[in-house]
């Protein structure tokens, strides 16, 4: 055997031991590393659908809090739909877009959409009141390519059933063509 024959081998198989080490380390330490440096899903929470364009429109969802924790309250606008041109979208995008803020600045106010929260907490049959605000919703708090969204506010929770109940508290029957949802999120912090 030469030593041409051994310098062949000996990088053949440290490839071959190196490959596997390398594959070895990512399939067994990629769940830790998840649970360690990866923050809660930022899919909501709840999602439930609200019509403003009536005022008095009610969104209700149950929460079954495990922990005590932050919740963020948001109005999500949609705008894509399925099989529509993608000029229809783009159009219904600029006017709820001009719709939810006045100029294209994320620090616009836009129109003022009244929303009013309630929070109960279910303690068996008693249905003790948590959170009653009404909030005057403006601007936006993040976009992405087929839907906007609004924050409400940030409540923290014991843990325990709660029931949400959102309510439009004025109409906007001029609002663009979209699918509203009272979205909540779990706190986006570990």
């Amino acid at each position: 055997m030469n030593i041409k024959s051994i310098i062949i081998k000996l990088l053949v198989g440290t490839s071959f031991v190196a490959l596997v080490a390398i594959i070895g380390l990512v399939v067994f330490t990629w769940p830790l590393a998840t649970l360690l440096f990866v923050k809660e899903n930022p899919s909501p929470y709840e999602s439930v659908p609200i019509d403003l364009s009536k005022a008095g429109s009610v969104a209700i969802t149950e929460l079954h809090i495990n922990k005590k924790d932050s919740f963020h309250f948001f109005l999500e606008f949609e705008f894509k739909r399925g099989d529509e041109e993608s000029l229809t979208v783009s159009k219904v995008r600029k006017e709820l877009r001009t719709f939810l803020v006045d100029d294209y600045s994320q620090d616009s106010p836009g129109t003022i959409i009244p929303i009013r929260l309630t929070i109960t907490k279910l303690d068996g049959e008693n249905q003790i009141p948590y959170h009653d605000e009404v909030y005057d919703t403006k601007g936006l708090y993040g976009w992405n390519s087929h839907e906007f969204r609004r924050w409400i506010t940030g409540i923290h929770l014991q843990p325990g059933k709660y029931s949400a109940r959102l309510e439009s508290m004025k109409a906007f029957p001029e609002l663009p063509q979209s699918t509203i949802t009272l979205q909540v999120y779990l706190s986006f912090r570990k």
